[in-house]
């Protein structure tokens, strides 16, 4: 899964709300020919010798290769009110390929650019569908996605030869499987763990069916994630595409593996491991997400090795950038039905009763220490509704609550922050949860900001 992926984890919807999503990703990776064991001899003395076999010399790049690439995708999705999300990838990259004499002059300069392997898949939050109430005490549900998908080659542009390393496309169909979970902790912090893996499910071919076609290994990555998320205050006179409205800071560390590929050199032998295929990778990844609004955002990541290993000679990548620029749309989000209160009616408790202001809106806002979109939406609460002289906020902290608690005052409510909203009357309008409190505005009426009629 990839870093934006898990940044759009933290927007999935709550309520009776479709989204459609589109994206566009620009990166540009670089790297160079790791040339593993071999015997004694090659060009240049730039290699250690194998401590445990001197007749072996280790050689980074004695080859002189230059690889680059640039690549840029679409992305679109659109994701359902019961946690259903269907995603789908389009990526198309350009491929340089030099081969560097030792004065540094081009001897050989390959380039291709094609679109690569399409990506479709489907995504389920595994708790949403059942509506699941939060747990006793001072815990908070996890959201739980697990997705699967395939990646479709465009043999076109697949190369089996010895340059395959600039192959755009993997010339097989891969079966991708993957599961994250996602934390949130105090202070607008969080965390998530993500793992998965994808298995080839064809041989490598240009055209038709290749029985002798490259059997590509399976990959499988698990990855750590901590971000930070901060609400920016507004600004005065400027519109929301001007300044950042949120800002989140992802950070991830990821441990890939793949398999040893298998080819056939002469169909009479059969198939055999392929010497330089397969190995393994640590990298970091920090990402910097920029909301200016609710459906706009850009992200900047940088992937960077940390540790390595390969087998045989193999194109090492180093630290590759990305930049996305991402868009969502929502439909108008329903209400949340309320239980144990009506609309149109007052506080079904006493203690609720008594934080309304005769004569004025008041949002009821049921919060915890624990929940990460609480305490963003009490930094939206607090910064404007001193505007609306119309309006009163009352609080109800939620932190230490116990199963009879969450009956009584929230019944059938699948999670919080919750925000109710009374008349001047003291009569329920409407009951908002999850994603959609941050709409309150949209259900307060024009005379909101009038003191007093």
């Amino acid at each position: 899964m990839g870093d934006s992926d898990v940044a759009s984890s933290l927007y999935s919807n709550a309520g009776d709300v479709w989204r459609a999503r589109v994206g566009l990703i620009y990166g540009f990776a670089g790297a160079d020919q790791l040339f593993g064991p071999t015997p004694n001899g090659g060009s240049g003395d730039l290699g250690k010798v194998d401590p445990n076999d001197p007749t072996h010399v280790y050689r980074y790049n004695y080859k002189e290769l230059r690889m680059t690439m640039q690549l840029a995708s679409l992305s679109a999705g659109v994701d359902a009110p019961w946690g259903t999300g269907l995603a789908v990838l389009l990526p198309y990259a350009g491929l340089q390929y030099d081969d560097w004499t030792t004065d540094l002059n081009p001897n050989k300069s390959i380039r291709s650019s094609d679109f690569g392997d399409a990506e479709v898949r489907i995504r389920q939050n595994l708790l949403q569908p059942f509506n699941l109430e939060p747990l006793k005490g001072a815990f908070k549900l996890p959201r739980i996605f697990a997705s699967m998908g395939v990646a479709i080659p465009n043999n076109a542009a697949y190369s089996s030869d010895a340059t395959k390393e600039l192959s755009i496309s993997r010339g097989a169909w891969w079966l991708i499987e993957e599961l994250e979970a996602h934390f949130e902790l105090p202070a607008n912090f969080g965390l998530s763990l993500t793992g998965g893996m994808r298995q080839a499910v064809t041989y490598a071919t240009k055209g038709d069916p290749d029985p002798n076609g490259i059997g590509w290994g399976n990959e499988y990555r698990v990855g750590l994630s901590g971000r930070y998320m901060l609400d920016m205050p507004a600004v005065e006179g400027l519109g929301n595409y001007f300044v950042p409205k949120r800002l989140l800071l992802l950070v991830n560390g990821e441990y890939l593996y793949r398999g040893q590929s298998t080819v056939v050199e002469n169909p009479e032998e059969g198939r055999k491991l392929f010497d330089s295929s397969g190995g393994y990778t640590w990298s970091l990844t920090p990402t910097l997400m920029v909301a200016y609004n609710d459906a706009f955002s850009v992200t900047a990541s940088a992937r960077m090795p940390v540790w390595r290993f390969v087998n045989g000679e193999q194109p090492v990548q180093y630290t590759s950038y990305f930049f996305g620029l991402n868009w969502s749309w929502s439909s108008t989000p329903k209400p949340l039905e309320p239980k144990g209160v009506a609309r149109g009616e007052g506080p079904s408790t006493d203690e609720v009763a008594k934080l309304l202001v005769p004569g004025k809106y008041t949002l009821v806002d049921y919060w915890a220490t624990w929940c990460e979109p609480c305490g963003r939406l009490g930094v939206k609460l607090e910064h404007e509704l001193p505007e609306k002289a119309g309006v009163a906020l009352a609080r109800v902290d939620a932190t230490t609550w116990e199963a009879d608690d969450w009956t009584k005052f929230l019944p059938g409510v699948p999670g919080i922050p919750v925000l109710d909203i009374y008349d001047r009357e003291g009569k329920l309008m409407v009951r908002l949860q999850g994603d959609d409190c941050f709409g309150y505005a949209s259900h307060l009426p024009a005379d909101a900001s009038q003191a007093s009629l």
